[in-house]
């Protein structure tokens, strides 16, 4: 498991732990998601440690909330940059590297999976939350497109949108 993060390492250092105690393989990966040069050279550390990658949780996201009429430039930027932007970055790095390689079958009938973290407000609108609903609606429909383009290639990429959780 690459465990990404972009500050507080102590904390993906104790994930990557309790990963290798319970008997799996884990590596901590420092990339700003929202950063094409970070995100590529995280792949290609996450593939010279394993050979390659089979799926891709494209989760990170962040909420920078404001009425509309005051959300600045910089607000709506941000959070498009790491919530959509990322994804796009991540799922795009992930699949050339799912048509590089192929399929194995001795894993999966699949050349790889993509799994893009969304939010039920990919379609319910929310108040205040303007750029955060924005990114999430793109997201839902990167994923679709994605995966209509993709299935052909026999890569699968889905989304999950839950609600809040307490985090």
């Amino acid at each position: 498991v690459g465990v990404n993060y972009v500050v507080k390492p102590e904390d993906a250092e104790a994930i990557v732990a309790e990963i290798k105690q319970a008997g799996g393989d884990a590596l901590a990966l420092q990339a700003d998601v929202s950063d094409e040069g970070q995100v590529h050279a995280m792949f290609r550390r996450a593939i010279e440690a394993w050979g390659s990658v089979d799926i891709v949780v494209c989760n990170a996201g962040v909420q920078k909330d404001s009425p509309f009429a005051e959300m600045t430039l910089d607000q709506w930027n941000r959070v498009l940059a790491i919530n959509l932007t990322g994804q796009f970055l991540c799922a795009r790095e992930a699949v050339r590297e799912y048509l590089r390689r192929g399929i194995d079958e001795s894993l999966s009938c699949a050349a790889g999976k993509v799994i893009c973290m969304s939010s039920v407000h990919d379609m319910i609108p929310w108040a205040g939350h303007a750029n955060y609903a924005a990114s999430k609606g793109g997201i839902a429909m990167l994923m679709k497109t994605m995966a209509q383009e993709l299935a052909p290639k026999k890569i699968r990429v889905n989304a999950i949108s839950p609600g809040a959780i307490k985090t």
